[in-house]
């Protein structure tokens, strides 16, 4: 470690993250503006903890924290930031693993934590009207609010994928739970039994007919499945899901899947209500 370093708790504000964006010339990574976009939402709303991580600087050059100090400006906040002086590289700064939600939540004795965390940030991304679109990442929600959201749904979470289980492997049970989650009004998926029968069904097609929405559904998923150059996308596999499960909640028949990009249908039985975008 060099002697010249020196660490100090700073109040960036958002003139201050500005001035030292001017210095960072010789940062080699591009920079990710989803990521920035990101950031700034939890600056926003509050939820920005002060952490060990560091804004690094040798001498008059930004070695590491761009993509903080941008969220800075856009948020338009002033925030507290590590900052270490007299790092001599950045060589080897960002080497180690990142944590994920799925490592949280495996924290918090989630079961199954790694479909709990996807499903839960498909459920956000639903909630924020994204449904349709063909990216559900990390950019569209925050590690932050896809943590809270699945503290506060926790038991309706696990029984969402533990129900979805039975429907692999032609649908991510990560997907299919989220479905079942929105479906069933966000209660125990495996009270309702439309939900319970339609997981079951993708899983094994017994006893389906040929007017059944989910016998649509596993014969295109089979036939991608089969397929060497027309392998259906994840997000095609969502949105077949769904419309199936549309139609199953409604009580629809139908002798094929035409595709229309919707969200899931919610039940309540023994009526139907349709969720509104």
């Amino acid at each position: 470690m060099s002697e010249k370093l020196r660490v100090m708790v700073v109040d960036v504000t958002p003139a201050k993250a500005g001035h030292w964006l001017e210095m960072n010339t010789g940062n080699y990574r591009r920079e990710d503006n989803a990521r920035v976009k990101r950031y700034a939402f939890d600056m926003k709303e509050g939820k920005w903890d002060l952490n060990a991580e560091t804004i690094k600087f040798n001498g008059s050059e930004l070695l590491d924290g761009q993509h903080r100090l941008r969220a800075i400006v856009m948020s338009e906040k002033t925030v507290k930031m590590v900052v270490a002086y007299g790092v001599d590289s950045a060589e080897n700064i960002d080497i180690g693993r990142p944590r994920t939600v799925a490592d949280w939540l495996r924290h918090e004795d989630f079961p199954n934590a790694n479909n709990v965390a996807a499903a839960a940030r498909n459920v956000v991304t639903y909630d924020k009207g994204l449904w349709k679109t063909t990216s559900q990442g990390a950019s569209c929600s925050t590690n932050q609010e896809v943590i809270a959201f699945a503290e506060n749904n926790k038991e309706a979470l696990i029984d969402a994928v533990r129900v979805a289980g039975h429907g692999r492997p032609l649908v991510p049970q990560s997907m299919l739970s989220s479905v079942m989650f929105i479906g069933c009004g966000r209660s125990l998926a495996s009270e309702n039994d439309i939900c319970t029968w339609f997981c079951n069904s993708v899983g094994s097609g017994e006893s389906l007919t040929a007017v059944d929405p989910v016998f649509h559904l596993r014969k295109r998923l089979l036939a991608s499945r089969s397929s060497v150059t027309k392998k259906m996308s994840q997000y095609m596999i969502k949105m077949l899901t769904t419309l199936a499960w549309n139609k199953t909640a409604k009580g629809e028949q139908t002798k094929a899947l035409r595709l229309t990009l919707t969200g899931p249908t919610k039940t309540d039985p023994p009526n139907v209500i349709e969720v509104v975008e």
